[in-house]
């Protein structure tokens, strides 16, 4: 999902909300979750940043790391590296410090010497959703004591900090630009892939309008119009009907 968000009179701050990696699902789930992430940036000619999240008290990192960074490399090209942000959450109980979390990043962004990554202060964010918690609980009538509430003030006011030098980290991160920066074979099969489907539509329709013309047929098109969201599945078997003349492969609409 994506949400859009006004920040000035002028300027709107996107942000694309993806499925985090190490599924509990498998390695095979995390290639799919990877594959419809790059399909839908397939549409999107640049982005600011990539912000990845990490609890600080880790220690190990996710297994399955490595494999979705491999993948961020192949997709963007090795200069992506200068475009990541770090995020950590549940950053109190390390008094909004990386804690644990950064040596372990910084020895697994050591084993990719071809690869920059900036993990710096400036790009570096602690965060906490306690305050949050204790704002739900004050609406809920419950009661806390004079230490509690000055704690929970403490730590919204941490967050509420990082969260400003979060955003403006990001408005003032140069843009990584298709066709610039963001160049990959990996990108080029995407596109090249994603141009397959309206050919052979466009293929197949010459030949329709080809045999409608030489037999003197014609098809009245119907459309039907869809109340709900929904996509079209590819995985579904699509079994070819024979109407008329014509050979037709019906789509499965799936509510999304």
């Amino acid at each position: 999902k994506t949400y859009v968000f006004s920040i000035s009179d002028t300027k709107k701050l996107r942000f694309i909300d993806t499925p985090g990696f190490g599924d509990t699902r498998g390695i095979d789930q995390d290639n799919l979750n990877m594959e419809e992430i790059f399909s839908f940036l397939d549409n999107i000619d640049y982005i600011n940043g990539i912000c990845l999240l990490f609890k600080p008290e880790v220690v190990q990192l996710n297994r399955c790391l490595r494999s979705c960074f491999m993948q961020l490399i192949d997709y963007f090209g090795n200069t992506i590296g200068e475009n990541f942000i770090f995020c950590f959450t549940n950053a109190r109980s390390t008094f909004f410090t990386p804690g644990n979390a950064l040596p372990l990043l910084k020895a697994f962004f050591k084993s990719f010497p071809d690869t920059k990554v900036v993990l710096e202060k400036k790009n570096t964010f602690c965060f906490d959703s306690e305050a949050f918690r204790y704002l739900v609980a004050i609406k809920d009538n419950i009661e806390f004591n004079t230490i509690e509430r000055s704690e929970f003030e403490q730590s919204w006011k941490a967050s509420v900090a990082e969260s400003d030098r979060f955003l403006k980290c990001l408005c003032d991160q140069s843009a990584y630009k298709r066709n610039d920066k963001w160049q990959s074979i990996n990108d080029a099969q995407f596109q090249i892939h994603s141009m397959i489907r309206p050919i052979l539509e466009a293929m197949r329709n010459i030949l329709r309008n080809i045999i409608s013309y030489d037999r003197n047929l014609s098809i009245n098109i119907s459309p039907k119009h869809v109340t709900s969201l929904s996509m079209l599945c590819y995985r579904c078997g699509r079994n070819p009907e024979k109407i008329n003349e014509f050979w037709i492969i019906k789509d499965h609409l799936h509510s999304s």
